[in-house]
């Protein structure tokens, strides 16, 4: 008898192809990275969004923060100073920034021949740095986030960050402004 062993073998593939690849904890919430209808592919929540103290003045730390933009090559397009924001909104990176590779920054997936996505494919990405007083320094938050389309493929590819590129900003802030990020 064939049957048995070809519905055996199915529904192994279908277990092993179905098996969660990450190793977020119970309750935490986790976020759509990917959805084609044929699969989705999910990632906790948040990962690159991180809060720091800048122990300089607000006005020191704004100009801090257009420069680290500006090391970065990415240009400033969006400016909220009353709310104390800036960044671009909708900037195009392909396949590297000026300090690396793109995947060491967004999570795009990856593919089992080419590597990483992030590295194969244009991503139309947001990155914004928020600032507000704190004390005696200045508070600053960035969200770095991302969507890729391969050519030809319905499936819009949702990155998200590693967290690096928001470290680099904050490390970058601190040292500009005059002193390291805490």
């Amino acid at each position: 008898m064939r049957y048995p062993t070809f519905i055996f073998i199915a529904l192994a593939v279908t277990a092993c192809a179905s098996a969660p690849t990450s190793s977020a904890g119970a309750g935490q919430q986790r976020d759509i990275i990917f959805d084609d209808g044929l699969g989705t592919v999910r990632t906790d929540a948040n990962p690159g969004r991180n809060t720091v103290i800048i122990p300089a003045t607000p006005d020191r730390t704004w100009d801090a923060i257009m420069s680290a933009y500006s090391l970065l090559s990415v240009e400033v397009k969006y400016l909220n100073r009353p709310a104390g924001e800036l960044g671009n909104r909708d900037v195009v990176m392909s396949r590297r920034l000026v300090t690396g590779e793109l995947s060491r920054y967004l999570d795009c997936g990856s593919d089992p021949f080419a590597g990483p996505q992030a590295n194969e494919y244009p991503v139309r990405a947001s990155l914004v740095t928020r600032m507000w007083p704190d004390g005696t320094g200045t508070k600053i938050e960035t969200r770095f986030s991302g969507t890729m389309s391969k050519s030809g493929a319905r499936a819009t590819v949702h990155c998200t960050s590693t967290g690096a590129l928001e470290s680099f900003i904050a490390v970058s802030v601190g040292k500009l402004a005059g002193q390291p990020a805490s």
